[in-house]
């Protein structure tokens, strides 16, 4: 019984078609059963005895075992911290994926901390559908956590938090499948401090109210959603510094964080340049911003020359257009 009714809710669409079908001309029998005893008609009880013979076939042509049936993953007993990855083989992760109905385009991350959803250094599947956002924690027991999609529009930055090489991630270190699986979406751990005094941090990205990521997770939402990052800080706060260079300062954080390559961040650099050598900015204001973007390391010397020796090329055809 209990098998039954695991597949009533967790079954894939084919077996709970099969099994609700089942249940409903049963039910029907019923039904007609008492009415032709009620009102003592016959054709009613044939009736019956019609739909019950139907349940019959199809219960008899279809087995459990033919069945994509989930039963129903979670876990009763204590588990300890360490062990709770342990715990997800392989066909319990199917399982939990049948009871969520995870969709095939899901993506990795790991969430490193929500204080709202009680959340610390979980793996997790997100995907989303026309409104919702979704993520799947893979904890104890698997749960469920469903945002609007205008919740992760923006993404903010949440830089330096320490690091506690102790405790953090204790979960990931037994080798199992889901370490396995989300070994590429763990944090980036640097070192600040002098001498021998040094304390180790790393960088998270916020979605929802509070819901962090870890730097190498970020781009599956981003991928995904086609959300845009935004950092607070007293550079983008101060005032002194062009939208350009607002943008590029977003693009240089997600390279130095590992979000984006090499090859990815170039192109961003150069469609910044390009943009701005055809803009309507003045001269100085084109070298001053040039001059800010290389004291911050975000571009070399050469790819300053690049942008205004297409700004030169640019300034040339409008003349030549004017002339004429």
């Amino acid at each position: 019984m209990k098998k039954f009714f695991n597949t009533l809710l967790y079954g894939d669409s084919k077996t709970k078609k099969i099994m609700w079908s089942i249940v409903i001309l049963a039910a029907l029998a019923v039904v007609f059963l008492a009415a032709a005893i009620i009102l003592h008609q016959p054709n009613l009880f044939v009736l019956a005895m019609v739909l019950v013979i139907a349940a019959v076939i199809i219960s008899q042509q279809y087995s459990f075992q033919d069945l994509t049936v989930a039963e129903n993953p979670d876990i009763q007993e204590p588990v300890a911290p360490e062990d709770v990855l342990v715990r997800y083989t392989e066909h319990r992760i199917k399982q939990v994926f049948l009871k969520y109905k995870v969709k095939p385009d899901h993506r990795l991350v790991i969430i490193d901390s929500s204080e709202k959803y009680n959340v610390r250094q979980t793996p997790a599947y997100i995907w989303m559908n026309r409104t919702k956002f979704h993520m799947l924690l893979m904890e104890k027991n698997a749960r469920e956590i469903v945002l609007p999609l205008n919740a992760v529009g923006k993404v903010q930055y949440k830089r330096a938090v320490p690091v506690n090489i102790i405790t953090d991630y204790i979960q990931f270190r037994k080798p199992c499948l889901l370490a396995a699986l989300f070994e590429d979406y763990m944090p980036t751990v640097y070192e600040r401090g002098k001498g021998a005094v040094k304390k180790q941090y790393k960088n998270l990205y916020i979605i929802g109210e509070d819901i962090a990521l870890t730097n190498r997770s970020i781009g599956q939402v981003f991928d995904l959603t086609g959300a845009r990052l935004q950092i607070t800080d007293n550079v983008t706060e101060s005032g002194d510094y062009s939208e350009d260079f607002i943008e590029m300062y977003h693009d240089y954080t997600l390279f130095r964080d590992h979000v984006i390559d090499a090859s990815q961040y170039r192109d961003r650099v150069n469609k910044i340049l390009d943009d701005m050598a055809v803009s309507n900015m003045l001269e100085p204001e084109l070298l001053i911003n040039l001059e800010k973007m290389q004291q911050f390391h975000f571009l070399t010397p050469d790819y300053a020359h690049y942008c205004l020796e297409k700004r030169k090329k640019v300034t040339e055809n409008k003349k030549k257009k004017m002339g004429k």
